[in-house]
């Protein structure tokens, strides 16, 4: 049933007193002109053209197929609405949902007293667990018994650099085949071999799907077993083949994300969140924060007690207090209390510790944070979501030798590493004043919507006496941040916290004749 035009009215009033709106002026004044012009029969007027002149102040050539602002701002409201009929809004007698792929609001009676909006149900009753993978002895394809040593050396190595992600890990001392692995509950299963050439070794690695045999990944590395390290080769291979297998979106995880997308579950279980997890941060889009916002907060209304949920949900609220340019106090204390709370239920979990990491690092709690990696860096897999996230916050907290090393053994042992990596790439080389290598890792941090990219490349480019193509980036920028002259500082400030850098990034954009409030 469709409510009333004062109760819909007073609906947007309790909304944008809300905390999670407070602060946030721009989307309290786009909510409020969706709705009035929907209320006041003007629906058919509500397009990306008229949004973005009568709310962004747009002139009169702004078009909007071209122009991300109008869409990049409406995804960012769906998904605050969402946040708030989750939580304070849920009992709401009104509920105002913006559908999506369009502008025009939706009004309707919440009879049940806070709906489920996400439309997922999450399983209690399926398995969450991690998957199993079974490691095969590798086996010497060579004449000489001498290289036993070496195939039986790469299959324990290896394992034990699997264990240090979030699997189940079988290490065999003999071949199995077939249905004797399924029987132990193996999923995936890594194998190898060695062969040899007078002094050249090659040792091949394969990942097979062990319910139909099929090979999912295979690769393989040479080396001279004269003149080369071998324990060296030996920890450095495996350590990126653990990586490459069963990194965050690494073979394994990539499967078992593409087979959960194929069979579109009714409910998901913490392993399909943690895996849609690792796909939203590496990629890190508009769309994929939306989608999955909805199903986090829902699975954590239904389990409240799960570490990996709650340390994700805290990531959403450290994400809404970083994109209000710390002014969304709200926000950062949900961002804290959550990060603390999965802490307390499970405080071994690698996410649950990077997410923690990343709370010492805004509460300015080096001495715990610096204790935290200690602790953790033995058993720390190599991984480009979570090394990555330490070398990002060692960096920020003024350890750049240290945290370029880290960031530096990200980049060389992952295939897939995400482009927001390059940004402290960038800041490292920045403030060294090597402008063009900044300039190199700049150009790499290419996400839409994401003003991070935009503003390095402005700051580079200005340092560089490059001011077209700085100011091109400028506009670019304006597009997706329309406050940033009057934010921009405090928005790079939530994480550029040395007072030189931050001035170094400033007079670039200075050099444009932009001064940031």
């Amino acid at each position: 049933m469709e409510p009333e035009k004062q109760s819909v009215f007073e609906e947007l009033d309790r909304i944008t007193a809300s905390e999670d709106f407070r602060n946030k002026p721009v989307m309290r004044k786009l909510l409020a002109y969706l709705v009035t012009e929907c209320v006041e029969g003007r629906s058919d007027q509500i397009k990306g053209y008229t949004i973005g002149l009568d709310v962004f102040g747009q002139g009169n050539s702004f078009d909007p197929n071209r122009s991300a602002l109008v869409r990049n701002n409406a995804v960012r409201l769906r998904a605050l609405l969402k946040t708030y009929y989750l939580g304070i809004g849920k009992k709401d007698p009104v509920v105002i949902d913006i559908p999506k792929g369009k502008y025009v609001p939706q009004f309707s009676t919440n009879n049940a007293g806070g709906k489920d909006l996400s439309g997922v149900e999450i399983s209690t009753a399926r398995a969450s667990r991690p998957p199993t993978v079974g490691v095969l002895p590798f086996r010497n394809r060579t004449h000489h018994s001498k290289l036993n040593y070496l195939a039986t050396g790469f299959s324990r190595e290896l394992a034990d650099a699997l264990t240090k992600f979030e699997f189940r890990v079988l290490c065999f001392d003999e071949q199995f085949e077939g249905d004797a692995l399924r029987d132990k509950g193996v999923e995936f299963l890594v194998a190898g071999d060695v062969a040899a050439v007078g002094n050249q070794v090659k040792v091949s690695f394969r990942l097979v799907n062990a319910m139909d045999g099929s090979q999912l990944w295979g690769e393989s590395v040479r080396f001279n077993i004269e003149e080369d390290d071998l324990f060296e080769i030996q920890e450095r291979v495996t350590g990126r083949v653990a990586s490459l297998v069963g990194g965050e979106y690494g073979r394994v995880n990539q499967f078992r994300y593409q087979a959960m997308l194929s069979s579109r579950p009714r409910s998901l279980s913490e392993q399909d969140i943690l895996l849609k997890h690792y796909h939203h941060v590496t990629v890190l889009t508009d769309e994929s924060m939306v989608a999955f916002h909805d199903e986090v907060f829902a699975a954590l209304e239904k389990d409240p007690d799960s570490a990996v949920l709650n340390a994700i949900a805290s990531g959403f609220y450290q994400n809404m207090w970083a994109f209000s340019g710390a002014n969304d106090d709200h926000a950062l204390q949900q961002f804290a209390r959550l990060a603390e709370k999965a802490y307390s239920l499970n405080p071994n979990h690698q996410v649950v510790l990077s997410n923690l990491g990343g709370k010492c690092f805004i509460f300015n709690e080096k001495d715990r944070f610096i204790r935290l990696y200690e602790q953790s860096r033995e058993w720390l897999a190599n991984s480009p979501l979570r090394l990555g996230s330490w070398a990002l916050h060692m960096c920020l907290f003024g350890e750049w030798e240290r945290g370029k090393k880290l960031l530096d053994k990200v980049f060389e042992n992952n295939l897939h590493v995400p482009l927001w990596l390059h940004g402290i790439n960038c800041l490292y080389y920045f403030r060294l004043h090597d402008y063009e290598t900044a300039l190199v890792e700049a150009n790499k941090f290419q996400i839409p919507g994401l003003f991070w990219g935009p503003a390095y490349r402005i700051a580079v480019l200005a340092h560089l006496g490059r001011l077209p193509e700085a100011k091109k980036e400028f506009a670019t920028l304006l597009e997706w941040r329309p406050d940033f002259v009057e934010n921009g500082r405090r928005l790079m400030g939530c994480y550029i916290r040395e007072d030189g850098l931050l001035d170094q990034i400033l007079e670039g954009f200075e050099n444009i004749g932009v001064k940031l409030a």
